[in-house]
């Protein structure tokens, strides 16, 4: 008796492209977060493994308004865009800075 792959090729094939494309896609996702958490990471002084979404200003000891220019600065350099004032002041925190950026195209974040 022929297996699943004989009966459904089509299907098999999909299956196995979908499953390569979703692997890229978090890949890509978890690439970008990296990125994220590095820039931050780097620019505020604080391990990558103790920033979380709610990293902010208030919590963060060397998130002051130099460093916050200094991360906008990075950030734009890092993904290649340029954020709007408006769009700068509106982050409070690092879940602000991960909605700014997927507003941006930059899904993986």
């Amino acid at each position: 008796m022929p297996g699943k792959n004989f009966i459904y090729p089509s299907l098999s094939l999909g299956l196995m492209a979908a499953s390569g494309s979703l692997s890229l896609y978090l890949q890509n996702m978890r690439s970008a977060m990296n990125k994220l958490y590095e820039i931050i990471s780097k620019v505020l002084n604080v391990p990558p493994d103790k920033i979380t979404d709610e990293s902010s200003p208030d919590n963060t000891p060397g998130w002051d308004s130099f460093n916050g220019l200094l991360l906008v600065t990075e950030i734009e350099s890092g993904f290649k865009i340029k954020l709007q004032m408006d769009e700068v002041m509106a982050v409070r925190n690092v879940a602000d800075i991960k909605k700014l950026l997927k507003k941006r195209g930059i899904e993986e974040v």
